[in-house]
């Protein structure tokens, strides 16, 4: 998946989320998202529930940003990231 890091915050108890606007492909939990030249290991995907306008949007082809958890991730340290992009590319865990 290739996309475009839109921002990125702390949830408490949980860890750091990137919110990416993806351009192409999809990822998976497992997978390994690169942001600069440092890789993380994707630990959850937020696919939330749309309400029926949003759902007709994605029906014309619009594709709603991810919001991908990151194990070991930082928000100062992807901060600098964000706006960039084709700054985020996630390749399947080996």
């Amino acid at each position: 998946m290739t996309g475009t890091l839109l921002d990125v915050f702390e949830i408490s108890g949980r860890g750091c989320v990137v919110l990416v606007d993806v351009e192409e492909g999809d990822c998976r939990t497992g997978d390994r998202l690169i942001i600069g030249s440092i890789d993380y290991p994707i630990s959850g995907i937020d696919r939330p529930r749309y309400m029926p306008e949003t759902l007709q949007r994605i029906a014309e082809g619009w594709r709603p940003p991810l919001g991908l958890l990151l194990k070991g991730a930082e928000k100062n340290a992807l901060a600098g990231f964000v706006g960039q992009p084709c700054s985020a590319t996630i390749e399947s865990a080996k």
